[in-house]
């Protein structure tokens, strides 16, 4: 896999990081370059008396450094990949030396022992067990719930199907473990286009939301990661970027949070069309208008739209198609400008998040160029 140079940027911890990297982005900088399907590897020359080892793993996406830096990938590691993105030819390709080699053969056993943690039976006395005090605690704390009608589902819990007691449980706080999602969750094997990632600050922690789509299915799924400060997050997802993977959802009604179970590597990327893509806005507000009647708990529904432009209206960001139909844009001023910027008043291929009273665009793909317009979530 060999990543472009928006890509890299985006992996980078900070504009500082890019400047650097991109400082050590030359052939004499490295007294060792490297190269493989799996992986990159080299030997950059620092202040010390040794250079510094650099390898970082192409199927998925993980570095590493014998550098002191705090930062995560450092600088060594993001100019080695913007090196090998703009001169690839400057690496000797071949078999990976053997401190290269073991790095691989741990990470591959880490994603084995999570495989296996994933295959170990549930205790399923012990889950009752904790239900069952969460059931106590919940009852005795219903009635504060300001969602009336999940209070009100909860308290005839005993009166629904199983994927609505498990979508209505969720709504009202308990979790579902990862070990009952890795084993018993609906399993989905695919090529999993990364449509979008945006983060959400709570208090000291990172939320991480990653939107993925899949090739085969036409499904989407949501996967989170919560970061405190200084952490490092444990699967690294590019948008833009496809992964061949195996993932395990959550029960409910019409769920889209997912777990990995396992992942195959890299493939090409691919720009959706064909059945998962909404053509115009009436077909997209029909697949909205089906998934709130099949959950009407959703706060956002994800969907593709194709033959779409940004128009401006009384101050107003809109989406309209060639039939004329407009849906209003909940869009930060940098989202805005850019997607202004790369669309230019041309039909374009968007993700959404379709609410009640607005959408939001996370990314588009226009002439065969993928965009993302905003890191961060509301714009």
């Amino acid at each position: 896999m060999q990543l472009s140079e928006d890509q890299i940027i985006k992996l980078a911890p900070d504009a500082a990081s890019v400047k650097a990297g991109k400082g050590l982005a030359s052939a004499a900088k490295w007294v060792l370059r490297g190269a493989s399907d799996r992986a990159l590897w080299g030997h950059c020359q620092g202040s010390g008396k040794n250079p510094y080892q650099t390898q970082v793993d192409l199927q998925n996406i993980a570095f590493k450094c014998s550098c002191p830096s705090h930062k995560f990938p450092c600088k060594h590691s993001l100019g080695l990949l913007f090196l090998y993105a703009s001169q690839p030819d400057l690496f000797t390709t071949g078999e990976e030396p053997d401190w290269v080699k073991e790095w691989l053969e741990k990470r591959a056993g880490k994603v084995t022992e999570k495989k296996e943690k994933a295959d170990k039976p549930v205790d399923v006395e012990a889950q009752a067990k904790r239900q069952e005090a969460r059931h106590k605690k919940v009852l005795n704390g219903v009635d504060d719930l300001r969602a009336y009608l999940v209070a009100e589902s909860y308290k005839h819990l005993d009166q629904l199907s199983p994927e609505w007691q498990d979508e209505i449980r969720t709504l009202v706080g308990y979790p579902q473990a990862k070990e009952e999602v890795l084993a018993n969750g609906e399993q989905v094997s695919d090529d999993w286009l990364v449509v979008a990632s945006e983060s959400l600050q709570q208090d000291r922690l990172t939320v991480e939301y990653n939107w993925l789509y899949g090739r085969q299915t036409c499904r989407y799924a949501l996967f989170l990661q919560f970061l405190t400060p200084g952490a490092l997050t444990e699967t690294a997802l590019l948008p833009g970027s496809v992964v061949a993977a195996d993932v395990a959802f959550y029960k409910g009604v019409t769920p889209t949070r997912v777990l990995f179970r396992e992942q195959k590597g890299t493939r090409e990327p691919f720009i959706p069309s064909g059945k998962g893509c909404c053509a115009g806005l009436a077909e997209a507000m029909q697949v909205y208008r089906e998934s709130m009647t099949r959950n009407p708990f959703t706060y956002e529904v994800p969907v593709l739209v194709s033959e779409v432009r940004l128009v401006m209206h009384e101050k107003q960001v809109w989406i309209k198609d060639s039939n004329e139909y407009l849906i209003p844009l909940t869009l930060g001023e940098a989202g805005k400008l850019k997607g202004f910027a790369v669309t230019g008043g041309r039909e374009f291929t968007g993700f959404f998040l379709a609410g009640e009273r607005s959408w939001r665009v996370l990314s588009l793909w226009i002439e065969d160029k993928y965009y993302t317009l905003s890191n961060e979530y509301n714009g």
